[in-house]
């Protein structure tokens, strides 16, 4: 939706050169947006990551999703600085760093100190509510969420919040955004957690918790991509940085009132030097023995040499949470969230994903979402 008839791709700032970071860029540049990517350190900080971005769009080029002239007019369209003055001008400032208040409304004064009072500062938080990051800024009508599913570049779907001070130029401005890139976005109530993050820590406990039962991580994982997901709950942890995912549940559990005991367990591995589930061993991903080990090691049940039946045990949790986020209202219907959470994961299978699991689920089990079947219909 252009502003004011403006037709252009907006101008772009993006702060954080992290994994998410970098895919933001990437989604932006590819769209046809001028991006100026903010580093902390000098030239060659800049430098490498320049090349990381390089990189990204280099791998979509060998998938045969972007075609090699496009790829390098989007390179050309890349600033990479360490000097928040050159984020002056910019119609959106994109926030990626680290799910930390803090952190967020620190980047969020800053960006505000060079940006004109119209620019969309929009905050890629997985948990953090806009309501929450707005706190002490100067103009906090125009700080809004804009949650992309990574790869940010690759997955359709973001998932959006404002608080209700939230003013009409900003939303214009966001939805500028998501048209430009070509986004499907859906509008959360603004909570913690939004929709996806509330429904993907109840995903990775369970897989976490299956592990922990006796269940090897790629049979976790292979179970559930074989029912249609593009990637499995324990890759996707690995991918997104065991210590980033410790982060979210530290911060968001509470928020939640609800207890994650698998992922409770994930600050314990990161302490002790584990960076993921798999390792790779000749260009191999296997499960990596010494997380799995650790994991183990202490309050084992004893369920089995195979553990629990993975696939409705990871589905289970997983319908339930979208439930329970549909009973405290972040969106209005089990089939509108059940169906978001399909689309922000790509989920590819003919079975029909979390909206059709209900009817799906083994009958030997217990009812799914009985908690909620008098709050929430399926």
């Amino acid at each position: 939706m252009p502003v004011n008839g403006d037709r252009r791709p907006p101008t772009v700032a993006v702060v954080g050169a992290g994994t998410l970071g970098v895919s933001v860029a990437h989604a932006c540049l590819v769209a046809g947006s001028p991006v100026t990517l903010l580093v902390r350190g000098g030239p060659e900080v800049a430098a490498e990551k320049a090349r990381w971005v390089g990189r990204s769009l280099a791998r979509d080029v060998g998938r045969r999703v972007l075609a090699a002239a496009d790829a390098r007019a989007a390179a050309t369209r890349l600033r990479v600085t360490a000097d928040p003055g050159d984020l002056s001008g910019v119609d959106v400032a994109l926030e990626c760093v680290a799910e930390d208040v803090a952190a967020k409304r620190s980047v969020i004064a800053m960006v505000e100190s060079v940006v004109d009072r119209r620019c969309l500062i929009a905050s890629t938080t997985s948990s953090i509510p806009a309501g929450t990051l707005a706190v002490g800024a100067r103009h906090p009508a125009r700080v809004l969420v804009t949650h992309y599913i990574w790869p940010a570049h690759r997955m359709p779907l973001v998932e959006v919040a404002w608080h209700a001070r939230a003013d009409a130029d900003a939303r214009d401005r966001l939805a500028w955004l998501c048209a430009s890139q070509r986004k499907s976005w859906v509008r959360t109530a603004d909570r913690p957690g939004f929709l996806i993050t509330r429904a993907l820590l109840a995903y990775w406990d369970a897989a976490i918790r299956l592990v922990d039962a006796g269940v090897a991580p790629d049979v976790v994982d292979g179970e559930l991509e074989a029912f249609g997901w593009p990637i499995g709950p324990l890759r996707i942890i690995d991918a997104a940085g065991m210590g980033s995912a410790a982060r979210v549940h530290g911060w968001l559990s509470p928020q939640l009132g609800r207890d994650h005991p698998g992922l409770a367990r994930l600050s314990e591995l990161v302490d002790a030097g584990r960076t993921g589930f798999y390792r790779r061993d000749g260009g191999v991903r296997r499960p990596d023995e010494a997380t799995v080990e650790l994991l183990r090691a202490r309050d084992r049940r004893d369920t089995g040499p195979d553990g629990p039946p993975v696939l409705p045990y990871v589905m289970d949790a997983l319908a339930d949470a979208v439930a329970d986020a549909v009973a405290d209202g972040v969106l209005p219907s089990w089939e509108e969230a059940a169906g978001v959470f399909d689309a922000a994961f790509g989920y590819a299978g003919p079975a029909g994903g979390v909206r059709r699991w209900p009817a799906l689920r083994p009958s030997d089990r217990r009812p799914v979402l009985s908690r909620r079947e008098q709050s929430c219909r399926w």
